[in-house]
């Protein structure tokens, strides 16, 4: 049963930051019914998806405006181990700078979302440190 409930906050996790709300309700409504939807559950979802996509955006512009110095000042040529290694600090820096402003919590800390941002943090974490790690070892 455990491993069903954390398979399900996993695409739980996919479907608030990569689908439309109300995608993300009706499996949360599903899943979990005795989750009840109030307004302070909508504002913390529209709170999550908003810093999740700007702390992308200012990354993604960030790590752009560095690869670019690089290129045109220093002429740097870029193998695919480069663009994974840019893959595995776009990840990483997205979860940590994103874990700031991601971070919900109420007294128990056991709503379905407070599970959701951890494990999307944790994710996005072993995720970046192992495209890191492979790509050290070529």
């Amino acid at each position: 049963m455990k491993k069903r409930e954390s398979l399900r906050i996993f695409i739980l996790g996919v479907l608030l930051y990569f689908s439309p709300k109300f995608v993300f309700f009706t499996f949360s409504a599903k899943w979990f019914p005795d989750l009840q939807i109030p307004d302070g559950i909508i504002e913390q979802v529209n709170i999550m998806r908003h810093n999740f996509w700007k702390t992308c955006i200012f990354v993604f512009f960030f790590i752009a405006l560095i690869l670019a110095i690089q290129n045109f000042f220093f002429n740097a040529n870029f193998t695919t181990k480069h663009w994974l290694q840019v893959a595995g600090v776009f990840i990483a820096l997205t979860a940590a700078l994103g874990r700031g402003g991601w971070s919900i919590q109420t007294a128990a800390g056991d709503t379905p979302l407070e599970r959701i941002d951890r494990g999307m943090f944790v994710i996005s974490e072993f995720g970046a440190t192992g495209i890191l790690l492979f790509v050290l070892m070529f």
